[in-house]
């Protein structure tokens, strides 16, 4: 969504310097406006949202329709690997002997800018983790959150403009053995199969086990 307007509030806000730094680096399309009584815009909106809380059928409630994400937000996952999609990662393709094909990593975006996110309502999407049998069970989770903070579609694969968010990691061994999958790959080897259940936004969830990620709670929230 291009933006049309940008609206100084707060002190800094009243000053004419900010302004026309401002209006020297974005385009000039974009309006920049500086409201008289601008220093006092915070603390009315603050005090509006109590008086509206403690009073809500005498006063009209301020709330926050919808929120939208203002980055991709994934992890780095491996896919099979598609001639058609994939021909800039060629030299980087490897054998999967456990799905007999070839794979790569790609990010795997389970938030992307523009989607309505909620602070109240995690969005969840599933992975799977394998290890083979002879290296026992898989007794930690590690995944690696990043974020694109650049206003384009979401790449395909990660570059100098996906820095790493969060780092988050879960104790899975006390999952019981005879709950975890096994499948024997292409390749003869028998690996162990875990699936577990992620929720993206300011919760992240395995079965069993709950991990908070402050990070990105916060950046959804800014």
């Amino acid at each position: 969504m291009p933006i049309k307007a940008v609206l100084l509030v707060g002190g800094f806000g009243a000053s004419n310097y900010l302004k026309e730094r401002l209006r020297g680096a974005v385009d000039q399309k974009v309006q920049i406006m500086q409201p008289p009584n601008a220093w006092l815009a915070v603390v009315q909106g603050a005090v509006m949202k109590g008086l509206a809380q403690n009073s809500p059928d005498k006063l009209t409630m301020v709330r926050v329709q919808n929120r939208k994400a203002r980055k991709h937000y994934g992890t780095e996952w491996r896919v099979r690997y598609d001639e058609k999609l994939h021909a800039n990662l060629r030299n980087k393709k490897h054998w999967c002997g456990l799905d007999g094909c070839w794979k790569v990593y790609t990010m795997e975006w389970f938030i992307k800018r523009g989607d309505s996110v909620s602070e109240n309502e995690p969005f969840f999407t599933s992975f799977v983790w394998t290890g083979p049998v002879p290296q026992g069970r898989i007794k930690k989770v590690k995944m690696d959150i990043y974020s694109d903070r650049t206003p384009r579609d979401a790449p395909l694969t990660r570059d100098d403009n996906v820095p790493l968010l969060c780092h988050v990691e879960a104790d899975v061994s006390h999952i019981p053995e005879h709950l975890l999958q096994r499948r024997k790959g292409t390749d003869g080897q028998v690996s162990n199969c875990e699936t577990h259940c992620s929720c993206s936004g300011f919760m992240w969830t395995w079965r069993m086990l709950t991990i908070w990620a402050v990070v990105l709670r916060t950046e959804l929230q800014d």
